[in-house]
């Protein structure tokens, strides 16, 4: 048996757990399936801690530096989830680099996005791990702005539907 297929057993086994320590029942029709979803879901919403070549292929383009410039991708979505309560936080990613002899293909920094946000994380720590990996791959200055909802804050807690946290990052 593989260890991914194991950790999907053992995860069905413990959301049915769950499920029955709130009050639930979870062999009533419309929970009957749900363990083995969350189970599948969970390995595509946490895909991000598989090793990041296996996820994501990159193509790097070498440029000649005869000028200064800047290159912005904006509005770019992403979900994850906040390690602290096991909910989801999304936004937008506007990220700016200025190319130091290489550049990326476009479609590598959503990318990039997703990978880092498929784990329990941080918003902070989030922007920091895709700013840092774009600067590895290119050797350039790299910003970001990530704008995002909580809904840990949302919908408990101070439950102040609509607010959105803004982080901005600069790896140089």
């Amino acid at each position: 048996m593989s260890k991914e297929f194991e950790n999907k057993i053992n995860i069905e086994n413990e959301i049915t757990s769950i499920l029955t320590k709130i009050g639930e029942n979870p062999d009533r029709q419309g929970l009957q399936d749900t363990p083995l979803r969350v189970a599948k879901a969970y390995g595509e919403l946490f895909e991000g801690y598989k090793p990041f070549e296996e996820i994501v292929s990159i193509k790097e383009f070498d440029l000649e530096n005869s000028v200064e410039r800047e290159v912005s991708v904006e509005n770019i979505p992403f979900y994850s989830m906040c390690e602290h309560h096991l909910l989801p936080f999304w936004g937008t990613v506007n990220i700016t680099y200025y190319p130091a002899g290489k550049v990326i293909g476009l479609s590598k920094i959503p990318r990039i996005i997703n990978y880092f946000s498929r784990r329990l994380q941080l918003q902070e720590r989030l922007a920091e791990q895709i700013a840092k990996k774009i600067n590895e791959l290119t050797g350039a200055k790299v910003k970001i702005e990530m704008r995002a909802r909580h809904m840990c804050m949302e919908m408990r807690g101070v439950n102040t539907y609509g607010s959105e946290t803004v982080v901005r990052c600069e790896i140089v």
